[in-house]
């Protein structure tokens, strides 16, 4: 495995984080709760609920997106262990890693002070 490979995988972890901190962060805000804080004059909440509004289509992109670079990890990953190693045990250990991770919470944490 070249740095080239190992930089891409870097960074499609670091995106999978960041798609997972989105995901718990955007659909743990309450729009009701958003109307509100618009009401009151919060910049970051007229920013963020319309975003919220349509939580479906928030929840599938994300969703969709993270899957998308949790393969292409998956992808990259598999010449240099073995494929059914690779399919199974190291993308579901990376996927509960990041689930777990700061990152994510600090994203979560970040979203909620905006809204």
């Amino acid at each position: 495995m070249d740095w080239g490979n190992l930089g891409v995988i870097f960074i499609l972890v670091l995106l999978s984080g960041m798609f997972s901190g989105l995901t718990l962060g955007l659909l743990g805000l309450d729009k009701t709760d958003l109307e509100r804080k618009i009401k009151a004059g919060n910049k970051y909440a007229k920013k963020v609920y319309p975003l919220r509004k349509k939580g479906n289509l928030l929840l599938c992109t994300l969703l969709l997106g993270n899957v998308l670079v949790n393969s292409i990890i998956s992808v990259f990953l598999a010449p240099t262990i073995n494929r059914r190693i690779c399919s199974s045990s190291v993308n579901g250990f990376n996927c509960n890693l990041r689930g777990n991770s700061s990152s994510s919470n600090n994203l979560k944490i970040r979203s909620s002070r905006w809204g």
